[in-house]
């Protein structure tokens, strides 16, 4: 943005005129006394101009950078997002033994893993490579709860924060494979073994004068209009956020119900601090939201796949992972209150292995059996497991469907 657009040489000539004119000085050639005094005077009289040009401008949403931005910030009680550390508190970062229980590593004996126990990513050990991995040091996590490995059990999950923030402390799934705990008896021989079955994207850099200024843009928007367009809009503004669902009177007269989708499988509950600061915002006084994360239902297939009898015994192990890699993929993607219907996952499975023939040991196409875990109302941290009928699955207007992670098939059986 330019207020004033005289430069020092348009300045110059025009002072160079008025002396000729209006004075008995001739002597004005570069390098004259006269011609230096104006050069110095117009030259710190531009540089005023663009001080001031520049100052003038930060008064504008469009223009303003740094500190101004946060002074936008502070009247629109929106401030700048900070560095954040990634971290997972939900069931992703597990520790695990390969074959039998815990307690075959420990002597037939529990035992627990500390706070502040040290794990970390690795270089790619072989199989599926995560491109780049090699060469990116290595990001160091801690867990942030005491866990106990029951000796009768073969996997606990831990909840973890990186060590530092930004977004230089993300990983991709399955790349923390190192731990320090030697707590155990067979410890010398590392059969304990860890892993992150999502990725871990929570970390995020300090907001930069770009996006921090679409949000303040937005949430301008969004005031102007207290109407459910503007209340999305302002949800949407918050990083982090891939869609909500709005449910007017859910919770009673003059309420209404924001559920919202995040970029992982699980919607944080620092997601829905962040998203009902912002919707309260620019939401009347006659009204009170609720910001609520859709209930997840995990769907579990199980399912004969027929390959080419050319495929060997790694191509065929290799498939099996392309196709729950991609059954996850696809899942992710759904919306809050999408319904999912099977024949589309069959034509996905197959696309994903090339070599696997047909999907369905009792009718081809069809898988053997499906079904669909669900929050047990009436047990808390519970759920039931319900065979599904039909061709395929019709959420609730509030749930959204992931492919089911607890057991020891990881939501899908192969035969």
């Amino acid at each position: 943005m330019v207020f004033f657009t005289r430069s020092v040489d348009d300045m110059v000539s025009d002072g160079i005129q008025k002396l000729s004119s209006n004075t008995n000085i001739t002597n004005l050639s570069p390098g004259a006394k006269a011609r230096f005094i104006l050069d110095t005077v117009y030259r710190e009289q531009s540089s005023q101009f663009r001080i001031f040009d520049t100052n003038l401008a930060q008064v504008y949403l469009k223009y303003a950078e740094g500190k101004f931005l946060d002074l936008f910030g502070d009247l629109l009680n929106l401030v700048r997002l900070q560095a954040t550390h990634a971290e997972d508190k939900t069931e992703n970062f597990m520790f695990y033994v390969d074959t039998g229980v815990f307690g075959d590593v420990n002597s037939g004996a529990d035992f627990a893993i500390p706070v502040n126990t040290l794990v970390s990513t690795v270089a790619s050990e072989s199989g599926v490579v995560t491109p780049g991995l090699e060469t990116q040091p290595v990001v160091e996590y801690r867990t942030i709860e005491e866990v106990t490995c029951v000796a009768g059990e073969s996997l606990v999950f831990a909840p973890v924060r990186a060590r530092i923030e930004g977004t230089q402390s993300t990983v991709a799934k399955n790349v923390i494979r190192k731990h320090g705990f030697a707590g155990y008896a067979q410890s010398s021989l590392k059969t304990l073994k860890c892993t992150n079955l999502h990725a871990i994207q929570s970390g995020t850099d300090r907001e930069r004068d770009p996006a921090y200024r679409f949000r303040l843009k937005s949430v301008f928007r969004a005031r102007s209009l207290a109407v459910r367009a503007a209340i999305r809009l302002a949800a949407l503004s918050v990083p982090g956020v891939s869609d909500i669902v709005d449910v007017n009177a859910e919770q009673g007269p003059s309420s209404f119900s924001l559920y919202v989708k995040g970029l992982t499988p699980t919607t944080s509950p620092r997601l829905l601090r962040e998203v009902f600061d912002t919707v309260s915002a620019v939401t009347s006084m006659a009204e009170k939201p609720f910001v609520l994360a859709p209930t997840p239902s995990g769907l579990e297939f199980v399912t004969t796949v027929t390959w080419s009898p050319r495929a060997t015994q790694d191509q065929i192990a290799t498939g099996y992972a392309q196709m729950r890699t991609a059954l996850e993929n696809y899942l992710s993607r759904t919306e809050i209150g999408e319904e999912v219907i099977f024949a589309d996952l069959i034509a996905i499975l197959l696309t994903a292995a090339p070599l696997a023939l047909r999907i369905g040991g009792v009718k081809p196409n069809q898988f053997d059996e499906v079904y669909v875990h669900r929050a047990d109302p009436a047990v808390e941290n519970s759920t039931t497991k319900t065979l599904v009928y039909g061709d395929r699955l019709s959420p609730l207007y509030n749930e959204i469907i992931i492919l089911e992670t607890s057991g020891r098939f990881r939501g899908i059986q192969f035969k």
